[in-house]
C-alpha cells in the first residue's frame, strides 16, 4: 500500500518505487506521463521518449529561483538580477508563461475546428468530381453507342449538374431548353437531330471537363492547406508537451510567430474555398 501510495505522488519517481525504493523525480515523461529519476530518465530518454525537467531552476550568479524574464534580453533572471535589468521590459514567468499556453492551446482548437470544417469541403469537392467525371463517361458511352434517347437524357443530367456553377449559368440556361426540345421530341416520337445532338454532347464533355480540372486544382489546394495545419499542429502540442515553463518564456518570440503562421493559415480559406 505504502509503494503504490508513492508510485501515484509525483514527487518521486514511479520506476523506482515499483521497485521498493525512493527517489526524487527530476522528469516527467511526456509520453507516458511518468515522473522519473535522472537515472530512469536516461534510460526513457533512450527509447526516445520526451521528457520535460520538474527541477526548480535557479539563478546561476546569484543562486535564487529565476522567478522573471527580462522579455528585452530573452533571459529568465532571478530577484536580485532584476536591479541590472529595471530599465528593460520583465514580467513574471508563470504569467507570461499562462498567456503563451494558452495562445497554443487556442492554436490547437482553431486548427482542429478548421480542419474539420475543411475536411467537409474537400470531401464535397471530392464527390462533385466523382459526379462530373461520371456524367462525362455516360455522355461518351452513350454517343458510342449512338443512342439518342440515352443521351439526350444524359446530357439534360449533365446541365441540371452543371448549372449550379457561378459564371456559366447564361450558357447553360441557353444549352439546357436545346436539351429540353430535343428530349421532347425524343419522348413524342419525332426525329431528333442526332448532328445537334452529337455537338451538343461534345460542348457538355468540354464545358464539365474545364469544371472537374478547376475542381482538381482546389482539390489540391484544400489537400495541402489540410497537411499544412496538421504540420503546425504537430508543432504547437508537441510545444505544450515538451518545453519546460523557463524554455517557453525564453522562447516567446517563437511561439508568437507560430501563433501568426496558424493566424495566417486559417485566413488564406474562405466560405469553405482557397483564396
Amino acid at each position: 500500500m505504502i509503494a503504490e501510495s508513492l508510485r501515484a505522488s509525483e514527487e518521486f519517481c514511479q520506476d523506482c518505487c515499483a521497485e521498493r525504493k525512493l527517489e526524487l523525480a527530476t522528469d516527467r515523461c511526456q509520453d507516458c506521463r511518468k515522473t522519473l529519476c535522472d537515472s530512469c530518465g536516461i534510460g526513457h530518454a533512450d527509447r526516445e521518449h520526451k521528457l520535460m525537467s520538474l527541477v526548480e531552476k535557479k539563478c546561476e550568479e546569484h543562486e535564487k529561483k529565476l522567478e522573471l524574464i527580462c522579455l528585452d534580453c530573452k533571459r529568465n533572471i532571478c530577484v536580485t538580477c532584476f536591479s541590472d535589468h529595471r530599465r528593460h521590459e520583465c514580467d513574471v514567468i508563470e504569467r507570461v508563461v499562462e498567456r503563451l499556453t494558452d495562445m497554443v492551446k487556442k492554436d490547437i482548437q482553431e486548427i482542429d475546428s478548421c480542419s474539420l470544417h475543411l475536411g467537409s469541403v474537400f470531401s464535397s469537392v471530392m464527390s462533385q468530381i466523382r459526379n462530373y467525371e461520371r456524367q462525362v463517361a455516360v455522355l461518351n458511352e452513350c454517343l458510342d453507342k449512338d443512342t439518342t434517347g440515352q443521351r439526350t437524357l444524359a446530357a439534360e443530367e449533365a446541365f441540371e449538374l452543371e448549372k449550379r456553377r457561378n459564371g456559366v449559368e447564361s450558357f447553360m440556361r441557353t444549352k439546357q431548353n436545346e436539351v429540353k426540345e430535343i428530349v421532347d421530341r425524343d419522348s413524342n416520337g419525332k426525329a431528333a437531330d442526332f448532328k445537334q445532338v452529337r455537338q451538343l454532347a461534345c460542348d457538355i464533355s468540354v464545358c464539365v471537363t474545364s469544371v472537374i480540372r478547376e475542381l482538381d486544382t482546389n482539390a489540391t489546394k484544400l489537400r495541402k492547406l489540410l497537411s499544412e495545419m496538421d504540420k503546425l499542429k504537430t508543432k504547437a502540442s508537441d510545444m505544450l508537451r515538451t518545453v519546460s515553463k523557463y524554455d517557453m518564456a525564453q522562447n516567446q518570440a517563437e511561439i508568437t510567430r507560430l501563433n501568426d503562421d496558424v493566424q495566417a493559415l486559417l485566413h488564406t480559406f474562405s466560405d469553405g474555398r482557397p483564396k
